[in-house]
Order: C-alpha cells, then sequence, then structure tokens
C-alpha cells in the first residue's frame, strides 16, 4: 500500500510512504493522475518488488482465482469491450503514444480493466523512451490533459515486448452497489469493480483529469 501514512491494521499488508517518489500529488494535479504515477512509478522506488508486478484498483474483488502469467513467464492480459471508458482520449494517444513511436493495438478495444501485470523491463524502458522524447520523466508527461496508465503500458509492451503479452478474456462488472460487486448476481464474472465515485453518483469522464458528476 502507497499512501501518506497506514490506513489498514493487517500484517500482510505492506506499506510504502509516498513521500520516497520523485513526485507529489500537487505536481500531478489531480488525485487520478497522482494514482497513475504512483503505479507506473512503484518498480524504481518501492526496494524489493519482483520482475512482476500485479497492480489492482484498490476496489476490485476478485470472484475466481486469475492467473497472470503463463508458464513461460509470459504476461496475461485482458481487454474491455466498453468503448465509452477511451472516450476523450484522443488528445493523449496523438501527444503521447504517437511522439513515442507506438498505436493503440486494437481500436475496438480498451485496455481499461481496472488492474494489469506491470514488468519492470517494460516499464524501465518506458521511462527511459519518455525522457528521450520528451527530455523530461513521465511524471511530468502525464501531469495534464487526461491520461491512462493501462493504455500506455499495455500499448508499448505490445509494441516493443511483443514476446511478453498474451491475452485471454476476463469478464468483469463494474457497479457502484457495494453488496452487487461483493456478491454478484452474475456468477460468471471473474471480477467485479466498485468505484467510490460511482457510489457517489459520478461518471467516468475525468475530461480535464478529474471525477465529475
Amino acid at each position: 500500500m502507497v499512501s501518506k501514512q497506514p490506513l489498514v491494521e493487517n500484517s500482510l499488508v505492506e506499506w510504502f510512504d509516498e513521500i520516497f517518489y520523485p513526485f507529489t500529488a500537487g505536481n500531478l494535479g489531480t488525485a487520478w493522475r497522482y494514482q497513475q504515477a504512483l503505479k507506473l512509478y512503484a518498480h524504481s522506488v518501492i526496494p524489493g518488488l519482483l520482475e512482476n508486478i500485479l497492480v489492482v484498483d484498490s476496489d476490485v474483488v476478485w470472484q475466481k482465482p486469475v492467473e497472470f502469467l503463463d508458464c513461460e513467464g509470459c504476461g496475461l492480459y485482458a481487454t474491455s469491450d466498453v468503448l465509452r471508458d477511451i472516450q476523450g482520449y484522443d488528445e493523449f494517444f496523438l501527444k503521447v503514444l504517437r511522439p513515442l513511436g507506438i498505436g493503440r493495438f486494437a481500436g475496438d478495444k480498451s485496455a481499461i480493466t481496472h488492474h494489469m501485470l506491470f514488468q519492470k523491463n517494460v516499464l524501465d524502458s518506458l521511462l527511459a523512451d519518455a525522457q528521450k522524447v520528451f527530455k523530461k520523466p513521465l511524471w511530468e508527461v502525464i501531469s495534464t490533459g487526461k491520461p491512462s496508465e493501462w493504455e500506455l503500458y499495455l500499448n508499448y509492451a505490445v509494441s516493443r515486448f511483443p514476446g511478453q503479452v498474451k491475452f485471454r478474456q476476463l469478464k468483469f462488472l463494474v457497479t457502484g452497489d457495494i453488496t452487487e460487486a461483493l456478491n454478484p448476481n452474475d456468477q460468471s464474472v471473474d471480477y467485479t469493480v466498485c468505484h467510490s465515485h460511482r457510489r457517489k453518483g459520478m461518471i467516468d469522464t475525468h475530461d480535464d483529469g478529474d471525477y465529475h458528476h
């Protein structure tokens, strides 16, 4: 857990103070962009992390066992058919993905699945390429507008490290109802997602990098 102070008392949860990151919440402008940067830099800041890092939104509830690596150490990834999740990202695709020399691997799919396996060598290469192309660290590149860490990582991995990416689909449900998230009516889902802003009646536009009613 990365935060300003420990939020839970559980011996199974390891806490890391966000003060050790090379940027602050204020540098990213909004909490939504800040949490993306925390994920993308965790491997380079938090000591002792393994080569494969599973990043999961904190409000994901796994309903079934899921594997994220195959027997050869290749990452297993899912995509989403919810195309509205990538609405409004055109500027991000144009100003960040394109200069990096990558495009979207599937125009009719979204990489926004609320979790993703990050691999250290891919992240190291991404951070280095961003510094080379933009002449500034990646966290500064995504400090304005409407970025997506999921779209950035997966499209980069598919383009630069195709041998480390395999796809398998997972079925998930996004809801604002905690009861449904814990005990979904649809027993076929692999996981559920219950974002706090959904519980407050907000939608996922993030047009200016934040949540909206």
